[in-house]
């Protein structure tokens, strides 16, 4: 899921005085492998910049020939090899770059983000932390350690990242977005809308953040402004099934039925894998009185999602006007079994 967020390598300079830096050279041929290996050095970043990461491989993997300690060779070699989705051998060039020079806090950094895209399980805080240690504070090393804190389920902390990322970069469109969902997971709709605004005058094609920002007012309340997100994004994308069911809930929200009908059926046409889609419209069919319409789609969502707590307890809020009460119990136990509070009630009326 990460690797749309790949990087394009970060490009460090060759310096004039590069073979000043590094140590003693020891006799004239060490001296000339020193020089070669700046030249192919030069010839890697040049290669990289022109996109050409195949033949920029080729003179950085050169440069370490001649120079087995040569860090940013190592450091380049790796971002490389990420841009050709070769990230086992990335990470060996990370990791051999710390091994030449552990204070490199970029080194830190591209290592725990090529652990990061390529496999979420072992990545770590540690790494961002340690980049961060070492002087690598740019916006994005705060904005994946975010990344990394919320796939591991520690909202507040990606958010204080997120944010952190924002302060070095007032315009990063993708710290905002996130940031924005981590203040929905945390019911910070007033905050989670600034966000998603923020996204959007920045990039208004960034269409996922007005269906984001409708589910926010959608919990305020807000149906008219939820509906007038989605909208906005149903011009720009008309079949998108998801936006089709949300402003579906907000039109249902929002008493209108007949809107809410039409988009939750466009919604299930492009998408009738989706169980939620079809308990909305088992609720907008249930409010116009089409009581076997609406248990028709309450099964459906079943099938689809056995564990859907809503759509049990909302099937049996027909079942009871059908005047099927035992069918009715039977949903309500299930959906409290399943952690609906709100089934509590119903069960409390069943024998």
């Amino acid at each position: 899921m990460f690797k749309k967020y790949l990087l394009t390598a970060l490009i460090i300079p060759i310096l004039s005085n590069l073979l000043l830096s590094q140590a003693p050279v020891k006799s004239e041929s060490d001296f000339i492998k020193r020089k070669n290996a700046g030249i192919a050095y030069n010839k890697g970043i040049s290669n990289v910049k022109s996109k050409k990461y195949n033949e920029a491989l080729i003179a950085f993997t050169e440069a370490i020939a001649n120079n087995s300690s040569f860090d940013l060779a190592y450091l380049q070699r790796g971002k490389t090899r990420l841009q050709l989705a070769n990230y086992k051998g990335a990470e060996e060039d990370f990791n051999q770059t710390i091994k030449v020079n552990n204070s490199l806090g970029e080194a830190y950094f591209s290592l725990a983000y090529c652990i990061l895209v390529s496999d979420t399980s072992k990545a770590t805080v540690a790494l961002f932390d340690k980049a961060i240690q070492n002087a690598y504070t740019n916006p994005e090393t705060y904005y994946y350690r975010g990344v990394l804190k919320y796939y591991k389920k520690d909202i507040q902390g990606a958010l204080n990242d997120f944010s952190a990322a924002i302060e070095r970069k007032p315009d990063y469109k993708l710290a905002y977005f996130d940031r924005g969902n981590a203040r929905l997971a945390m019911s910070d709709f007033q905050g989670a809308i600034y966000d998603f605004r923020q996204v959007i005058s920045i990039d208004s094609t960034t269409y996922l953040a007005y269906n984001n920002s409708a589910s926010a007012k959608i919990q305020l309340g807000d149906y008219p402004g939820a509906i007038t997100d989605l909208t906005k994004l149903l011009k720009q994308q008309p079949k998108n099934a998801i936006a089709l069911n949300n402003r579906g809930s907000a039109r249902y929200k929002a008493g209108d039925l007949q809107g809410a009908q039409d988009d939750l059926k466009a919604s299930i046409s492009l998408n009738d894998k989706d169980a939620s889609a079809y308990s909305n419209l088992g609720n907008v069919l249930s409010k116009l009185n089409n009581n076997k319409g609406a248990i028709e789609q309450y099964n459906k969502a079943i099938q689809l999602n056995p564990n859907y707590a809503d759509a049990y307890l909302n099937r049996g809020l027909v079942k009871e006007l059908t005047g099927d009460l035992d069918g009715a119990c039977a949903d309500w136990k299930t959906a409290q079994k399943l952690g609906s509070l709100s089934a509590l009630k119903y069960v409390k009326e069943c024998k």
